[in-house]
């Protein structure tokens, strides 16, 4: 299963979610939602197939759908368009063919789950990138073959509390956690954990300011290794 159709549910669920919490959040309410569709016919030269010879007419047709919601305390948008080529030259491939149905999301909630304290984001995107750095890149729309170029998803999810102690600290804790999927390969296949402690004295006319903030980070590679990193910085203003 591609991972546009692993994550798709994630997103539709996010929106869902905005939609079934409506009802607590208050009383401004807008939704939109609109579809549409565009074509285009392109002749592309590649050199790797003798120039004009290999030359390639392509057709492509991507119909796609974008639904807005804002109720109260939580926003949430959903973009979807789904990018189907037809290529006369023959392609005889696995990854040629599997490059003629590309999908395109990117779905985001933020809500504010307790008013001026608790927050939560979340968010979910599929795209074309790149496999390796090194590899073949593709121009931002190209509709050549690249075999470095994959399909990939990521979901991510980052609730978070602010707040002053007593008149004099500022705080901001935060948690996230993300996970990305490669539709053909494992190369791009990870997850990833973090958490983070700010804390800052409350400006408003003092002299001295200070700050203090610590993050750890966990990155889980499914073709890797896993890394840790550990940051704490300070800081002082006159």
């Amino acid at each position: 299963m591609s991972a546009a159709l692993r994550l798709l549910p994630a997103a539709l669920s996010l929106a869902a979610m905005g939609a079934a919490q409506a009802q607590d959040a208050g009383p401004a309410r807008a939704t939109s939602l609109s579809a549409s569709i565009d074509g285009s016919t392109t002749y592309a030269v590649d050199s790797r197939y003798g120039g004009r010879s290999g030359g390639d007419f392509v057709t492509e047709v991507r119909p796609g759908l974008r639904l807005d919601s804002r109720s109260g305390r939580i926003v949430g948008s959903l973009s979807y368009s789904l990018a189907l080529l037809h290529h006369t030259r023959d392609q005889t491939s696995a990854n040629a063919n599997s490059q003629n149905v590309q999908n395109q999301l990117n779905a985001s909630l933020s809500a504010e789950a307790i008013e001026q304290w608790l927050y939560v984001d979340a968010a979910a995107n599929v795209n074309q990138q790149p496999l390796s750095a090194f590899g073949q890149q593709s121009a931002a729309g190209s509709t050549l073959d690249n075999s470095n170029r994959i399909e990939v998803g990521t979901v991510s999810l980052s609730p978070h509390v602010r707040g002053v102690l007593g008149s004099a600290v500022s705080y901001d804790l935060r948690l996230g956690a993300s996970a990305t999927n490669g539709r053909r390969s494992i190369a791009a296949d990870s997850s990833n954990t973090s958490g983070s402690v700010s804390l800052s004295s409350v400006a408003g006319g003092t002299l001295i300011g200070w700050g203090l903030v610590a993050t750890r980070q966990n990155q889980d590679y499914r073709a890797g290794r896993q890394t840790q990193s550990d940051r704490v910085s300070a800081s002082l203003s006159f």
